[in-house]
């Protein structure tokens, strides 16, 4: 039976290693498009404030009409480098910028469907619903190392594993919710305790002025 599940994780291995590069190629196209955006704006930005400056500066020497045609332009301007920004740069520039790698990205992604296409009959060993990164290895893992005679064990025994991940996830952001809970209490008693010092300060001046 090993035989079998070992046949069949490297299946899965081989053909998730290559679906796993499609999405970190496609991530870093994404991170790649976002960075070139992020110029662009802030370029398109600069040359429409300092455009507008320049204009403004050759109106009038006056500061109040300076003001109203350098505001008046940077709204002019802003709406053209919108236009220009929204019907050339990124249907364009942008979207060729990064064409390469997304195709790329879908090209691994294609041929790690393919590898379970091919040796799908190496899959069937493993139920569907544990054909995933975590379930797989931990399976190879337990029979691997002679912790579990059989499939059926090694799914029993990830079933309790995944269980006991779960419980400790709850564990855990259980123990958060009630650190921040204690950590407003904290809070609220420190500002209560300063709005009482405020107060008793404050009848006290009152009490003093009164006096006098």
């Amino acid at each position: 039976m090993f035989e079998k599940v070992e046949r069949a994780y490297k299946t899965f291995d081989e053909s998730y290693s290559h679906i796993e590069a499609g999405k970190r190629i496609q991530k870093a196209a994404e991170e790649k498009k976002a960075g070139l955006k992020k110029k662009f704006i802030i370029g398109l930005a600069a040359i429409c404030f300092l455009i507008s400056f320049f204009f403004a500066s050759l109106v009038s020497k006056i500061q109040f009409i300076q003001s109203k045609v350098m505001a008046s332009s940077m709204l002019v301007l802003g709406v053209i480098a919108f236009v220009v920004y929204k019907k050339v740069i990124e249907p364009q520039y942008l979207k060729n910028a990064y064409v390469n790698e997304m195709q790329d990205a879908l090209e691994e992604v294609k041929r790690g469907f393919e590898i379970m296409d091919e040796k799908s009959s190496d899959l069937y060993v493993i139920p569907e619903d544990y054909r995933y990164r975590t379930a797989m290895d931990y399976i190879y893992k337990v029979m691997k190392d002679n912790r579990a005679e059989t499939l059926n064990d090694a799914l029993a025994m990830f079933d309790d594993q995944l269980h006991r991940w779960r419980m400790e996830d709850m564990q855990r952001k259980f123990v958060e919710h009630e650190a921040e809970i204690a950590k407003n209490v904290k809070h609220i008693r420190a500002n209560t305790a300063a709005s009482a010092a405020a107060n008793v300060a404050s009848i006290g001046f009152d009490v003093f002025t009164s006096l006098f």
